[in-house]
């Protein structure tokens, strides 16, 4: 097993047929795709994945399955946000919000994938118009 933050897809492409590594296991959807990306997978017909992971959690062609999921969560302060007044991502859309929120850098692979999630399930203009 080898924990890589950096260089997985150029390892795996150097060391070919001869790479020991049988799964790959990432931390977000952008990085695995970017492993199917170079070609570096193969379909897995599994009859226990395909019967127990839905289809919205796998890859189309079998390349992948998710096997876990990763809570977003929004921490408020009691004393100055108002119960429910913050109950989604997109309440943080809100001009009031400016200059009062603590996040990640907008090219941090999570804040994309987070991101990337938002326009899925709302669409783009969502996104954009609040």
């Amino acid at each position: 097993m080898a924990y890589l933050r950096k260089g997985m897809i150029e390892r795996m492409k150097a060391e070919g047929k001869r790479s020991p590594a049988d799964v790959v296991l990432t931390v977000d959807i952008s990085r695995l795709a970017a492993v199917v990306e170079a070609d570096l997978t193969q379909p897995v017909i599994n009859e226990t994945l395909t019967k127990n992971i839905p289809a919205i959690y796998r890859d189309p062609d079998n390349h992948w399955f998710g096997l876990t999921t990763r809570a977003r969560i929004i921490y408020a302060s009691k004393d100055k946000v108002a119960d429910g007044e913050v109950t989604t991502y997109e309440n943080l859309a809100d001009p009031k919000w400016k200059g009062r929120i603590c996040t990640r850098s907008g090219t941090n692979a999570y804040t994309v994938a987070l991101t990337s999630a938002i326009i899925h399930h709302h669409g783009l203009e969502k996104l954009k118009n609040g």
